[in-house]
């Protein structure tokens, strides 16, 4: 499957989902940017990414909840490569802030902001200029928690988190309603994920554990259908079969 000429930015490329996606996409011949605040996490992305791919990949500093920093690189990326065409929002990892109950106001106000307000920035920034352009797509990797019946209490802010990113993905399928341009996806995960590459494990007792890699194999799939739609993937089995059918 070739991506080639055609330009990505995985906000989150750093972290562990994103690392995945980002080497999925880079194996396929995508430019691929990523932006982090600072460069030894470019650093220590490029250690998962095959040394001959290095070359597909573009770094930028910057902090994604910070709108003067996003539009700076967007400019960056513009100015470069002349175009966007995919995004995929992959922001936002496990914590444990305590008890719901427990919490402060201040430390649930700042919880939240850390970890939806730069996918609301990322998406005020870029989501017109893909709306824009033929056969894009913008692609919000979320999490399972906000369906779950009982979830630790100890990560009490990751449901909401889900929760808002879900209202976030309906927000943007109404703002872009009828837009022939722009794919918009929601890939809802609800498996843990680990920071090693899913070879490590046996499929047959890892229904609900996959590698950093796993995840990043759909992508190129989700971006060649170009279909607005949710997509969960509950279990490894329940993925691996929708892997064959996109």
């Amino acid at each position: 499957m070739s991506l080639k000429n055609l330009v990505t930015f995985v906000a989150g490329g750093c972290g562990i989902v994103g690392s995945g996606i980002v080497e999925s996409l880079a194996q396929n011949g995508a430019k691929v940017w990523v932006a982090a605040r600072n460069e030894s996490r470019f650093d220590e992305l490029k250690k998962t990414v095959p040394e001959q791919y290095h070359s597909n990949l573009a770094f930028h500093i910057a902090d994604l909840a910070n709108e003067t920093d996003c539009l700076r690189l967007k400019d960056k990326i513009l100015g470069t490569d002349g175009q966007l065409n995919h995004l995929v929002a992959s922001m936002g990892g496990w914590r444990t802030d305590g008890p719901l109950s427990t919490l402060t106001v201040d430390k649930y106000l700042n919880g939240m902001r850390e970890l939806t307000l730069p996918h609301f920035v990322v998406y005020k920034t870029f989501s017109k200029l893909l709306s824009e352009t033929p056969n894009s797509s913008y692609i919000f990797i979320t999490g399972g928690s906000g369906e779950a019946k009982f979830f630790d209490p100890k990560a009490s802010l990751l449901p909401i988190k889900a929760s808002a990113m879900y209202g976030m993905y309906v927000s943007a399928c109404s703002e872009y309603k009828g837009n022939k341009n722009m794919a918009l996806n929601e890939l809802r995960l609800f498996f843990w994920i680990r920071r090693k590459p899913d070879s490590s494990f046996d499929p047959k007792r890892s229904q609900f554990e996959v590698g950093h890699d796993y995840v990043g194999k759909f992508i190129p799939k989700i971006i060649q259908r170009h279909k607005s739609e949710v997509l969960r993937i509950q279990t490894r089995n329940v993925g691996d079969e929708l892997f064959k059918k996109l």
